[in-house]
This record gives C-alpha cells, structure tokens and sequence, in this order.
C-alpha cells in the first residue's frame, strides 16, 4: 500500500510541475489567451485589454500597463491579477531583499508585497516614499512619519514635507524636516544633527549639511568632521534619467557652478550656469542654454559644444 500510495503522489507532483511549466509558456506566448484569464478572473472587474505592455517585473511578480495608459496591473507568479487598476507604481531598484513596493490609487498611496504583489499597507498616505532599512517615510494629513513594514508607526516627532527631499534611510541615518529646517536622525529617532540647516545631503561615505551662513560642512558617518567650505550651495548632479552622479555641483553665485568630488576636492572652477552629469566621470558643463564643455572629472577634454 505504501509503495502505491508514493506512486500516486509522484504522478500528481509531475501532473503538477508539468501543468505548471505549460502554463508558463501559453501565457508567455500567447497574448490572447492572457488576456482571456484576465479578463475572467474578476467578472466584477472591467479589464477591457485588447493589449497590454509588460513594465517590469522582479522573481515573484509584474507589473503591465492597460491598453489605455491609465492603470497598472499587478500579476502574481501564476499570472493572476493580485491588485488591478492602480495609478501608480514604483519599485526600488537601489533596495536589497524583498522591500514593499509602494502604489498610489487616486491620491493616496500604500504598499504591496513584492513577493505576491497583495496590498499589505492599504492606500491611505499622501506620499510614501521607499522601504529602506525596514523603515518607510509617510505624509499623513501634512505630518511626516516612519512605518515599518507592517504598516505600524515606529517614528513620529511632528516632522513636516520638506518637498524637495527624499526621506529615506541609509547608514541608519535619514534626513527629517521640522519647522522648515533640516536635521538628521538616527534609526532609533535621536538626532544627529539638530533641524537647524537649509540643506542635507547624504552620500555613501558621509553627509553635507549647509546652514544660513553659507558655511558647508562635511561629515563622516561616525559625525567627525572632515571639512568645511563656504559656498552659495551645493548640489547632487544627475543625469537625463534621474540617476544621481558621484560629483557634486558647487555654487559661489546663483549663475556660477563648479564641480566637486565626494570628497569635496574642487575639480574645476565656478565657470558654469548649470552642470548635467552623464557617467559618474563624464559631465558636460553649460556656459548658457546651448553651449556646454565635455569634463571628465573636471579636466576639460572637449569645449563649445
């Protein structure tokens, strides 16, 4: 009996893994019949799909766009919609492991599972930003929190938007807004820097911070200090995707920009209006709208593009 009960149970398995893996090519191949499961899956729901255009996708789940552009989409491993009609979403390619994902329906936002694309934290916050060391940032009713992945608040001290900043954690240190001044806090809430400063930024070897008197300061991540400047500001470069450089662009007037390494080495003078990064070592610096030079970490290499 035992040796019949065994064999039963492997040809299930295999009719099992096999059904699987014929799923898995139908659905890959044939757009139609994806659709037509889809389509079916909630007869309560309209997924009026004649195409649909595939956004991303992690080891547990993806993400398609509706024919329309209007919704999202998310499809577990088996190719069910878990969450339909979504206006928004957005994943953290910079995160380890398997962080929630943050969605927005309407004008408030929540979080998925990455794992099984399920709402884990229901759409309730105005902003939301990224999972990072276990703690998100959420903007509830203007007040500025921390939640775990729970969805339960973990830090809260009336912090407020600051608008332009990204309140998410790294080297246990996250930059928080209160009374429309800067300040850094550690994991646990404790502040590393009072919020006395106009600016914070935080790299992966140390922080900036930058206060009235134009005096800008740099940090290691211990909070000794390495060095101090003067300038009008300093600012993170990016590219034309939004990718953040390694080099900093400094300010000695509003309309005269220079580059400056992590390590605040000056790499070349204030001659700019503006600096657009393309490599982490290629940056093109413009003079006006039109006319830039090619710097590779600052050493001319091309000028009066």
């Amino acid at each position: 009996m035992k040796n019949i009960f065994w064999k039963i149970v492997t040809i299930l398995f295999w009719i099992f893994v096999t059904a699987t893996l014929v799923w898995k090519v139908i659905t890959f191949f044939d757009e139609d019949f994806f659709t037509d499961i889809c389509n079916n899956h909630d007869e309560s729901t309209d997924y009026s799909w004649v195409e649909y255009r595939a956004v991303w996708h992690n080891d547990s789940i993806s993400v398609y766009h509706s024919k329309d552009g209007h919704y999202y989409y998310v499809l577990d491993d088996f190719g069910f919609c878990v969450l339909d009609s979504i206006d928004e979403i957005q994943p953290d390619f910079k995160a380890t492991g398997s962080s929630p994902i943050w969605f927005r329906k309407g004008n408030l936002r929540g979080y998925i599972s990455s794992s099984t694309g399920h709402a884990i934290i229901p759409a309730q916050y105005d902003k939301a930003w990224f999972f990072r060391e276990g703690k998100a940032a959420v903007l509830k009713e203007q007040q500025l929190m921390f939640i775990n992945e729970q969805g339960e608040v973990i830090l809260d001290d009336d912090w407020e938007d600051a608008g332009w900043v990204d309140f998410v954690f790294k080297n246990n240190h996250c930059v928080v807004c209160k009374n429309d001044k800067l300040g850094l806090i550690d994991g646990d809430g404790n502040y590393i820097v009072q919020p006395e400063c106009i600016d914070i930024i935080t790299r992966d070897n140390g922080y900036y911070i930058m206060k009235e008197n134009f005096e800008v300061s740099r940090y290691d991540w211990d909070g000794h200090l390495e060095q101090s400047m003067c300038f009008y500001s300093i600012e993170p470069i990016e590219d034309e995707n939004g990718y953040t450089m390694s080099c900093f662009a400094y300010r000695t007037e509003p309309n005269h920009v220079g580059l400056m390494d992590a390590d605040g080495n000056i790499l070349c003078p204030p001659c700019y209006r503006r600096i657009q990064g393309v490599t982490d070592r290629l940056y093109l610096g413009y003079r006006d709208d039109y006319d830039y030079d090619r710097m590779q970490l600052g050493e001319l290499i091309q000028a009066g593009y």
